[in-house]
């Protein structure tokens, strides 16, 4: 389903990222990716919690590496969500992207929670909703 791990040979991961723990190598890769960039000086806490604009920022990442949206995002696309504001500068076109898409909807009171830590629940729905959209159809065929 994914042919892009990159085989360049290089080791190259967080210094916070223990070898020999089992995320080890999926953070290596997702990080030469490009799906994670860590949280700066070459860190990437993986026992932290994760926000909502950080998770919506790495599926968004992910689909793009996987050549499963081509679409841009903007300010304009999200500012109808009354939190819109909130969103950090770097999570903009992925939160846009994603809700372009619709596999961001926002929630019943018109937010999007961009600084609230992701639940399982809410992480259950987005990865549900890219299932169905990007990879749904190539199971059936």
């Amino acid at each position: 389903m994914f042919d892009m791990v990159p085989d360049d040979g290089s080791d190259s991961n967080f210094d916070d990222v223990q070898e020999g723990m089992y995320y080890y190598e999926p953070i290596g890769i997702a990080k030469k990716l490009g799906i994670v960039q860590g949280i700066g000086a070459n860190k990437f806490n993986p026992s932290g919690q994760i926000t909502r604009e950080d998770l919506m920022v790495m599926v968004a990442r992910a689909l793009k590496i996987a050549n499963k949206i081509t679409t841009t995002g903007s300010y304009a696309d999200i500012s109808r969500f009354n939190d819109a504001s909130e969103v950090a500068d770097y999570a903009v076109e992925s939160i846009a992207i994603l809700v372009k898409e619709g596999i961001i909807v926002g929630n019943p009171n018109n937010t999007i929670n961009p600084k609230g830590n992701a639940t399982r629940a809410e992480t259950a729905v987005i990865l549900y909703r890219v299932y169905l959209k990007y990879f749904a159809a190539e199971q059936d065929s």
